[in-house]
This record gives structure tokens, C-alpha cells and sequence, in this order.
């Protein structure tokens, strides 16, 4: 109360906030039957990590989430998120029932952040935007690179890639690659 809206408030105190976690061979299938809006890996405002070798498939919404902060394209705010890696994930059948997500979903300014050689496949099925790897509002500093797509279906908008109100010059994206398809909304009268 008091302290504005609570996707924004970060740690006050650096020596309370979380780092440095290594999150490594994991299988996590078939998550989020209860609550469709549940993410299989999480981190807020956080530093220093790594997510890497995990095989996440069969999930609702989106694979891996990093980041709290919606910022702007043009006011980079420096949070606890930031120096986060995100690496040789395996990533499948995700964003079966909701949208406006992601494989990877990434959100406000994360100087060195590095997403690479990700395999994210099969991610389709709600009705609005699909995408491989989302980075949504505020976005900034990270670099995306050598990450592979394949199979992302949507009935109206799909992505490899997708970049929502980003600071896009503080990025560095290059050296991904792969193939995703558009479907059309087939509806019966």
C-alpha cells in the first residue's frame, strides 16, 4: 500500500533478493492443469541465473518467464532482473489455451540477460499471439541469439520473435532461425 502497483515494486534491500540460482535438467510435463495461467519456470527480480538443459513441454501458457517490470520503449528502468541466462532449453506444445505469451517470455530492461540455442517448437493453440520467444513491454538490453523455432501456430498472429514496446537499439537479436506457420480461424455456422 502506498508504494504504487505491485508488479513494480523490487527489492529494496539488494542483500534480500535471490541470485545466482542454477535451475538445470528438469522435466516438467503436463503443469498448469489447475491453473491454466501457470508458468513453468519463474523469475522476477532476480540475478545471475541460469535456466538451462530443461525440458519443458505440455503446459497452458508459457515455458520460462523472466522478468516483472512493463516499462516503456523509452524509460529504462534498472531493476534486480538483470545478468540472467537462458540457454539449451527444450521447449514444446506450450500456449495450448491461453495468449499473449510465450516459450520464453521476457519482460523489462535486463542488461545482460542472454537467451541462446533454445529449441522452441510446437507452441500454438490460444487464440491471439503466438510466439517462440516474446519480449514484451520495456524490454531492453538482452541479447537473443542462436535459438531455433519450429511449428508455432496461431489462428490470427505468430511469431519466432516477438517485440512489444522495447528499447530495440539496446538489443542485440541475430543468428536465430526456423520456420513457423499462420492457420487461418476455421468456425462452423
Amino acid at each position: 500500500l502506498g508504494k504504487g502497483h505491485p508488479l513494480h515494486l523490487d527489492f529494496e534491500d539488494a542483500a534480500l533478493v535471490s541470485h545466482h540460482n542454477l535451475i538445470r535438467n528438469n522435466v516438467l510435463d503436463h503443469f498448469g492443469t489447475t491453473d491454466r495461467g501457470a508458468v513453468g519456470i519463474w523469475i522476477g527480480y532476480s540475478h545471475n541465473n541460469r535456466i538451462d538443459y530443461n525440458q519443458i513441454t505440455n503446459f497452458p501458457y508459457a515455458g520460462i518467464n523472466v522478468g516483472w517490470y512493463w516499462g516503456t520503449d523509452t524509460t529504462l528502468v534498472a531493476t534486480h532482473c538483470h545478468h540472467n541466462t537462458i540457454a539449451w532449453n527444450d521447449i514444446s506444445k506450450g500456449m495450448r489455451y491461453l495468449s499473449d505469451g510465450a516459450g520464453i517470455y521476457l519482460v523489462g530492461n535486463q542488461p545482460g540477460t542472454v537467451i541462446h540455442d533454445n529449441f522452441v517448437h510446437q507452441i500454438g493453440g490460444g487464440f491471439t499471439i503466438t510466439s517462440g520467444i516474446y519480449v514484451d513491454e520495456g524490454g531492453a538490453n538482452m541479447t537473443i541469439t542462436g535459438n531455433y523455432f519450429d511449428a508455432l501456430d496461431n489462428p490470427n498472429e505468430a511469431h519466432a520473435i516477438k517485440l512489444h514496446k522495447n528499447a530495440i537499439p539496446t538489443m542485440e537479436i541475430y543468428n536465430n532461425g526456423g520456420e513457423y506457420r499462420v492457420h487461418p480461424i476455421h468456425t462452423n455456422p
